[in-house]
């Protein structure tokens, strides 16, 4: 019969300042010599007898404590290593962890960390899945790129989007205003399901509707006011389809304000597959919202709007913010298209080539000043940073891609140190070089690959370098499916079905549940698929709403936890932990006041989130201390005995398996049977187990113990150190005394 006795409570008692085991632990004993007072005889040996406490090296904790980073400590407050689950536990100070066996906060060690490396790998799995609203399940179709930000501040990141309701298939039209915010906890429910926050309530005042097509943006509008309160800015239909304006929600999905005039009369903007961005134009804290080329305060109120030109391009404006004076002089330019206005709404250039667009920015030729990139209708150029060409305006047809083109995603994928720009197309997702001739620019063709979007062929994408390989890889997804290329060679690595409207959205990437990892989202919308309108065939699963994914091994590279706006680039947004802000400012959410450059030669890229590296975990480390054996009852049974101790940084669970086997003399082993620990073993501390073991006949047995063994090759924990997992064989002299 397997049994295991665990001597080493969770909690024992601090016996003194000494570090030295007391007097007395090692001499012989027996029942008419016992052992000194706080020891006891264990097999003709004394040993320190913890009564039901934590033994922690060689002193008794006191009760209720655990042996931690080599010292005896009352476990903290109750925690979560996976925040965002729903849960009442927090998370731990910096100085501490949130142990994943005790679930509860314990201190750092200060030295020797046990870590496991993270293994490169790339298998994409799905986290979960979001089908439609709870309480509305008409809303379900989702045509916006998913926001990521942390808005009910628990530490895990949540997945921002607009759902429509979803019309009959017969519909036969655009998809009309009637459309929710909700907010989906980025771990979703932490057992593969989603988690719904809230969402916001239907409207049925067309002045009320949220627009569905119209790309959302977060952020802490008012950095004065020390409250770090985060603020959703959606599109707003005001009357038909293409004029609408813009909606404020607090970060519970409340109705806060409309884009308005200062009057009180609401304004009419361009959104219609366009975006909303956000930005700190003056640096005095408090943040403007950018709609093409309107811009309002952080209350609402207009500031300047150019009603005389539309930057707007084939779908809906894409605006974003940057320094583009040389030298930089911290204020903030607005750049729609081939147009850039100052922040007090003066126009400074428009480019006569190509004034409209979806755009982004980056440093081609290693000047530190940025070049801009357009794509419009069919066209790419890039444009100095005072307007002035830097490239021809080139076709789609001379790089091998047709339709109108989406939003540019620029990272540098071949290794050459010049960005290079990414743009899906109608038929074709290409990958484009930036090439110096002379003054100028050309741009070509990288690679392509197939691609399904002719429904609104203006859709984005972006990047990341998942498994740290030196490689990004591209996320992407259109009218049927999702997929990841290889963003070197376009390689395929993920290709599943995804069913989209497609407007000028993209998937997004973000550390989702606070485990340090990057984590991807996709959307989707069925009905256009339903109604016949695009053609996907017809065994394609419908989908809808939204889809997270995680590698299978849990070991993509760290990212930020945030992505707020459309054009996003890394230095738009404060994420709280990284060094993009400093000091005070440097709040989940907050907006700059001095944006970095995000051409530097450290980023240089646009639509890309940071990579923070392949971060090591920390791990266990079982160790037998010693095996010894009881052998009163021979021949009959013996009994094994073996104190095992976790050298490690995290704890191990009650379930960790320990295996007895007995050794011939060829080194070949015999399972003799199974235990387990049956209680948590914290960093620092010791348990005993015993197995009984009848054997077949007398005789003398060498046997070894081996933690973190299941006794058929598994091991149940990860290590940073498994090759002292065995004990020394012991000699085990089991044989009949007459």
């Amino acid at each position: 019969m397997d049994t295991a006795i665990d001597v080493d409570a969770m909690a024992p008692v601090d016996t003194g300042a000494s570090d030295g085991p007391p007097a007395g632990v090692g001499q012989r004993c027996t029942a008419m010599r016992p052992c000194p007072s706080g020891l006891q005889c264990v097999d003709g040996v004394c040993a320190i007898d913890c009564g039901g406490n934590a033994l922690c090296g060689a002193r008794c904790c006191a009760a209720g404590q655990v042996c931690a980073a080599g010292a005896c400590v009352a476990p903290g407050m109750a925690c979560t290593p996976n925040p965002g689950c729903g849960g009442t536990a927090g998370t731990c100070p910096a100085s501490e962890y949130c142990d994943s066996a005790l679930m509860r906060c314990l201190p750092n060690a200060a030295t020797g960390m046990c870590t496991v490396p993270a293994a490169r790998s790339f298998r994409p799995v799905e986290a979960w899945t979001w089908r439609a609203s709870s309480r509305y399940p008409d809303y379900k179709g989702v045509l916006v790129t998913p926001i990521v930000a942390d808005v009910d501040r628990d530490g895990a990141s949540d997945v921002l989007v607009v759902a429509y309701r979803d019309p009959p298939a017969s519909y036969g039209g655009t998809v009309t205003a009637h459309s929710i915010l909700c907010a989906l906890s980025g771990a979703g429910d932490c057992m593969g399901g989603p988690r719904e926050l809230w969402c916001t309530e239907p409207q049925t005042d067309i002045t009320r509707e949220l627009n569905s097509w119209g790309n959302i943006a977060v952020g802490d509008l008012d950095g004065t006011d020390a409250r770090s309160e985060l603020t959703i800015i959606a599109g707003l239909r005001l009357g038909p389809l293409g004029s609408q304006g813009i909606v404020a929600f607090d970060a519970r999905g409340n109705r806060l304000w409309v884009g308005r005039r200062a009057d009180g009369t609401p304004v009419p903007v361009e959104l219609y597959g366009g975006a909303i961005a956000i930005a700190d134009l003056e640096g005095d804290g408090r943040a403007e919202i950018i709609v093409g080329n309107a811009v309002f305060e952080s209350t609402g109120v207009l500031r300047w709007q150019d009603t005389t030109t539309t930057c707007a391009g084939s779908f809906g404006p894409m605006a974003f913010a940057a320094d583009i004076s040389n030298p930089p002089d911290g204020r903030l330019e607005v750049i729609c298209g081939g147009t850039a206005y100052a922040a007090d709404g003066r126009r400074l250039w428009s480019a006569p080539t190509m004034p409209a667009g979806s755009g982004a920015i980056a440093d081609f030729d290693g000047n530190n000043i940025p070049e801009i990139v357009v794509v419009n209708n069919g066209s790419i150029a890039i444009f100095r940073h005072d307007g002035t060409p830097a490239s021809a305006v080139t076709s789609f047809a001379s790089v091998g891609l047709d339709g109108r083109g989406g939003a540019p995603t620029i990272a540098d994928l071949d290794g050459d140190t010049i960005p290079d720009i990414a743009i899906a197309g109608a038929s074709r997702y290409a990958a484009l070089r930036v090439v110096p001739r002379g003054a100028v620019f050309a741009i070509e063709r990288a690679w392509s690959q197939p691609a399904d979007d002719l429904s609104s062929n203006v859709t984005g994408s972006a990047m990341f370098d998942f498994d740290g390989d030196g490689q990004f890889e591209v996320i992407y997804q259109d009218t049927c499916r999702a997929r990841v290329f290889g963003g070197r060679d376009g390689s395929v690595l993920l290709d599943i079905p995804n069913i989209s409207g497609t407007a000028s959205n993209y998937p997004t990437v973000a550390d989702l549940n606070g485990d340090g990892r990057a984590e991807f989202v996709t959307v989707s919308d069925s009905y256009y698929a339903r109604s016949g309108m695009i053609p996907c065939p017809a065994t394609t699963p419908r989908t809808d709403g939204v889809r997270v994914f995680r590698d299978a091994n849990d070991n993509w590279q760290s990212t930020r936890a945030i992505w707020n706006q459309h054009a996003y680039s890394v230095t738009n947004v404060c994420d709280g932990v990284d060094t993009v802000c400093t000091g005070a400012e440097n709040q989940h959410g907050a907006i700059p006041r001095r944006q970095a450059a995000s051409w530097t030669p450290a980023l240089n890229s646009f639509r890309v989130n940071a990579q923070l590296g392949l971060i090591a975990r920390r791990a266990a480390d079982l160790v037998v201390l010693s095996a010894s054996a009881n052998v009163a009852s021979c021949p009959t049974e013996y009994v094994i005995r073996a104190d095992v101790a976790n050298r490690g940084t995290l704890s191990v669970p009650g379930t960790t398996p320990v295996t007895f086997y007995r050794e011939d003399m060829m080194g070949m082993r015999t399972r003799l049977g199974t235990v387990t620990l049956e209680r948590t073993l914290a960093p620092g501390g010791t348990a005993r187990v015993q197995l009984r073991v009848m054997p077949p006949m007398p005789g003398v047995f060498r046997v070894v113990v081996v933690a973190n063994d299941d006794g058929m090759g598994g091991m149940h924990v990860r290590e940073c150190n498994t090759s002292n997992n065995a004990s020394e064989p012991l000699a085990v002299d089991c044989t009949l005394i007459g």
